[in-house]
Formats: C-alpha cells, structure tokens, sequence
C-alpha cells in the first residue's frame, strides 16, 4: 500500500490528476512481477516485491510505503445469521444499553428518549462485515453501498449488522431515521485485510456530503500508518 505527499493547496480535481501522474512517474520501479491492483486517494494498492518497495521508499514523493496485512472484528463471535434474527425484536420499554445512553435517571425505568426528527437525511456508512439490510428493524432505510469482499452481498457473520443495530436500528438502535449503507470489508469469519478497510474508507470519502457519516469497529493489533493517513488527508 502506497500513499503520495500531498499538497494542501491542491484542489479535490488536481491532486486526484496528481495521484495519476504520480502513479505513472514512479511505474518505472516496477520489477516485472510488481504491479497495481486499484487506485485508491492520493496512493494504490499493488503487488509489490522488495526491491520495488525499497524504491518506492526513497522517491521523494512517496510519503508512505506499508505491507497489506490482515485484520478482525473487536469481538470476533462466529455465528451463522439465522441466529440473529431473534436479536431484533420490539419492546415495548427501551433495551437496557439504551438506557444507560440517558444516564442514572432512566436506569430503572427502562426509558429512551431521543427526538424524532433527528437523523433525517443523514447516511451512515457501516465498514464492517456488512448488514442485513432487509432485515425489518432498519424498516428500510439501510442499502449496499460497495463490497470489497470476494463474496456476495451479504452480511455473512451478523457484527455489522449488529453495529448497524445500535447505530439506526428501531429497536435496539441510538437514531431511529438515519440511513444506513453497508460497506463489506470483512468476510464471514469477521476477518479483512488493511488494503481491503482503504479501498471501503477510500469508497465513502468519494461519496461523502453533508450529512454522513462512517463507523468501523475493528480490532487492529497493531497502528496502520496508511489507513490513519488516508482518513486525516480527506
């Protein structure tokens, strides 16, 4: 994984034309088995081979050169689907994390309170495993947005829809009109790799408007250079 120097001074068109000529300046490093998989703000994801990296390094407009390596879930809880069907169901007094969000005074009367216009219009970008998003507690207002996973549109092991939940969900959820897009950077097992969480973060900072937002719950061992960067440069 690959990022540029960025120049601040650029607008959002000419630092995206300056990724593009710098990704074809420095395609001279390239060994024969070194290449790009997909482009992604101010940098690319490739194949690369040590020499090509140690290159890459030294190029003065090169800010960072980082291995892809593979990530999981916060709470790693394998599970098939179906089981998490029962998870939404309506109560008539509010769950007990819900509760708790109000502090003391609400504690034992199991009472949420939250304003019912909030949260229209608003997106959330859930970067996650991805979510059910038929399921009926989102009532619909959840969708795919992309899907960096080799498999189908499909939250296949129930923590983003999980996430996505508490995030909007009617029952269980904090704001009960936000939208909700599913972004599947993490396979069934709750597993991913770094290139994987970019190519997602990267997909919602080209979406992005007013009004949205993005939520990932990750478990990473150790701190990723690339994907911080990536997030504080747009």
């Amino acid at each position: 994984m690959v990022l540029f120097k960025k120049n601040t001074n650029l607008s959002r068109a000419e630092a995206l034309q300056q990724t593009e000529q710098n990704i074809y300046r420095i395609s001279k490093y390239f060994s024969p088995s070194s290449y790009i998989e997909s482009n992604i703000s101010n940098g690319f994801i490739g194949k690369l081979d040590e020499e090509t990296a140690n290159k890459l390094k030294n190029d003065n407009q090169v800010a960072i050169v980082e291995k892809d390596q593979t990530i999981k879930i916060a709470s790693l809880n394998i599970f098939d689907f179906e089981q998490t069907e029962n998870v939404f169901k309506v109560q008539n007094n509010a769950p007990w994390g819900l509760s708790r969000v109000l502090g003391k005074p609400y504690l034992k009367s199991h009472e949420y309170l939250y304003n019912e216009t909030i949260g229209q219009d608003v997106e959330v970008y859930v970067i996650d495993t991805g979510v059910h998003v038929t399921h009926k507690d989102f009532g619909g207002r959840a969708r795919w947005g992309a899907n960096f996973v080799n498999t189908i549109n499909k939250d296949e092991n129930g923590h983003g829809t999980h996430v996505a939940g508490i995030i909007g969900g009617k029952t269980y959820g904090i704001n009960k009109n936000v939208d909700i897009v599913a972004v599947k950077v993490l396979d069934r097992m709750g597993s991913g790799m770094i290139s994987s969480i970019m190519k997602g973060i990267d997909y919602v900072i080209k979406e992005h408007e007013e009004k949205k937002i993005f939520c990932m719950t990750l478990q990473l061992l150790n701190f990723y250079i690339t994907a911080n960067q990536l997030i504080k440069r747009d």
